[in-house]
């Protein structure tokens, strides 16, 4: 259990895609960020997010409230599994592991080829 206002660190490792909203110091909403990078760093004190930074760099787009693209707004091929889906912001600190045959599978994706791969042939 944490105590008191002591600073907790999540890291979220590999390929990290996430809409988030980003909100000026009196609480007006910025705007909708899609972004996508392989290191999120995010820093709670007593159970709020405090900072997040994404290394070593990231992509994304930051959309002005009225100009959200709804197809944006949620994330593609999100596995939504209702029975262990927090119900409110303090049940994220609760876990609750996968019901047994209901992991995630690993997708092996195959290389995509490169759009301009003949450029570096030699020509004879």
């Amino acid at each position: 259990m944490v105590q008191g206002g002591e600073m907790r660190k999540v890291d979220v490792i590999g390929s990290v895609r996430l809409v988030y909203y980003p909100m000026e110091s009196d609480s007006t909403l910025i705007g909708m960020n899609v972004s996508e990078t392989s290191l999120l760093n995010i820093f709670l004190e007593n159970r709020k997010m405090k900072k997040m930074t994404m290394s070593p760099k990231s992509n994304g787009t930051l959309y002005p409230m009225l100009q959200r693209p709804p197809e944006k707004m949620k994330l593609d091929n999100f596995a939504w599994l209702d029975y262990i889906r927090p119900l409110n912001k303090e049940d994220i600190f609760l876990w609750r592991g996968k019901k047994a045959g209901q992991e995630l599978k690993k997708s092996n994706r195959s290389a995509v080829p490169l759009p301009n791969h003949n450029l570096f042939n030699k020509k004879k």
